[in-house]
């Protein structure tokens, strides 16, 4: 025995139209040329985005890589004590 009694509500619909692919999914309809050309440009800039994208992430990853084991070097260096934990960059005059 239920409390609340659920009735089917699909019974009562009428059947749905069939459903028609796009043209784009096998219909002849559309000429393939001009339009296609200009997809697989797109395609193709949207793919140069893309590898740019990539190319800046890993490049970017490895400088903040380098600079968390440059920081963990100094901090480990300023643990035990030491005063000249950074290394200086001084250019000395030519002679």
């Amino acid at each position: 025995m239920t409390v609340i009694e659920f009735r089917d509500r699909r019974s009562r619909r009428p059947p749905g139209r069939p459903v028609e692919p796009p043209p784009a999914l096998g219909h002849a309809s559309v000429a393939a040329g001009e339009e296609d050309a200009e997809f697989y440009r797109i395609r193709a800039r949207q793919n140069w985005a893309v590898l740019a994208l990539v190319v800046i992430l890993v490049l970017g990853g490895a400088w903040l890589i380098d600079r968390l084991a440059a920081f963990s070097r100094a901090l480990a260096c300023y643990e035990f004590g030491h005063r000249n934990c950074l290394p200086l960059k001084i250019d000395l005059p030519p002679r």
